[in-house]
């Protein structure tokens, strides 16, 4: 089996139910290392809310070293809804010992740090005037504080507001403020899949063109019992990303992609959400 490089869950309840449980936490990680999972996103929910030396940074550093060293994780990345969560804020100076670069800072092995964040907010559900807008102006200081502290700076959306006739512009500003763009799809069917991906890879693919660079693209795939918890009960979690990749690259071999996708696009794996979600679908197998 040929997997891609990078291989995501998020991590719901990961605060209250997870880290204060080390037979959660073990359960977690075997079942992650089983489904081929290399990337943990977890939700903090004000987790560094704490000194830098209470017990619940003390659990945090244990656990994500161990995921690191003992079960194949080599991404962590902390998802919060607001910039000064995540990384110092001059707007919020009382609030920078609650940022993933300050946690860092107290650690004493690489190996127990976070080395990527996702600001979280479905923009798109909202008016762009205060969707986007606001929005883009906090992912231009986590980008900021980011790029300044060497952390992987993601964005996840579903599509660009096309009743504003700003599709390309909100993608630009996407792709100047982030190393990875994470894709949302639902669909059991990877044509349709594909066909929302390819809808907002126009635009993408214009964006990176215009700025020189490649588009580095995760498909995001929901598992709630809503979407997709039914087919990956009986797939595997990159079966849908797979199927979307092989519909693309027959487009592109029967010359039916544009230059401005097929020149400036980059996929380099998928995420799954969420992990409560996923793991009732497929159950952590006893061997």
């Amino acid at each position: 089996m040929t997997l891609p490089a990078y291989r995501g869950i998020y991590v719901d309840n990961f605060k209250h139910d997870i880290l204060p449980d080390p037979a959660k936490q073990t359960a977690l990680l075997k079942w992650a290392k089983q489904n081929y999972f290399n990337t943990l996103s977890l939700y903090l929910d004000d987790i560094l809310d704490s000194g830098a030396a209470s017990p619940t940074r003390a659990a945090l550093s244990a656990f994500i070293s161990n995921a690191r060293t003992a079960y194949g994780i080599t991404g962590v990345t902390a998802v919060e809804s607001r910039d000064y969560m995540l990384v110092p804020s001059a707007a919020h100076p009382d609030l920078e010992y609650l940022t993933v670069p300050h946690y860092n800072s107290q650690r004493t092995a690489a190996s127990q740090k976070i080395d990527a964040v996702q600001l979280e907010l479905d923009w798109w559900l909202q008016p762009e005037t205060t969707g986007f807008a606001g929005y883009s102006a906090e992912l231009s200081i986590v980008a900021a504080q980011a790029q300044a502290n060497h952390l992987t700076n993601e964005a996840y959306f579903a599509r660009c507001n096309s009743s504003t006739g700003k599709e390309l512009q909100q993608a630009t500003t996407l792709l100047q403020k982030t190393s990875r763009i994470l894709l949302v799809e639902s669909s059991t069917t990877p044509s349709y899949n594909y066909l929302q991906v390819f809808n907002q890879l126009h635009y993408l693919g214009l964006a990176a063109g215009n700025l020189g660079k490649k588009a580095n693209i995760i498909l995001l795939f929901y598992c709630s019992p809503s979407t997709m918890f039914n087919y990956f009960q009986t797939n595997p979690f990159s079966k849908t990303y797979d199927d979307v990749i092989a519909l693309y690259n027959a487009q592109v071999a029967g010359g039916h992609v544009p230059n401005e996708i097929k020149n400036n696009i980059t996929f380099s794996g998928y995420q799954i959400f969420m992990y409560h979600d996923a793991l009732a679908a497929k159950p952590l197998l006893l061997v």
